[in-house]
């Protein structure tokens, strides 16, 4: 048996924005459990920095929102954090 909710024509897309609901707060703390600081800062856009890889990382958005889902991918894939999903 299946929620309702889930029942919708794009079920997929549907259940992986559910899975993947994550806060910018969310976001900051990862990184910063995982050895990121912010670099730099213009307006509300954060620059991440680590210390062992050259990559950087733009974090834009009030702690209370929801980060998209391409957002999130992006993040994910740029500091290797799988927590991240």
């Amino acid at each position: 048996m299946t929620a309702p909710f889930l029942s919708a024509c794009r079920p997929r897309a549907l259940l992986r924005s559910v899975l993947m609901a994550k806060k910018y707060k969310e976001v900051r703390q990862a990184l910063i459990a995982n050895g990121w600081s912010v670099a730099r800062q213009s307006g509300s856009h954060e620059v991440w920095a680590h210390p062992d890889r050259e990559d950087r990382i733009v974090v834009a958005g009030k702690d209370s929102d929801t980060v998209p889902v391409g957002t999130l991918g992006s993040i994910r894939r740029a500091s290797g954090l799988e927590e991240l999903r």
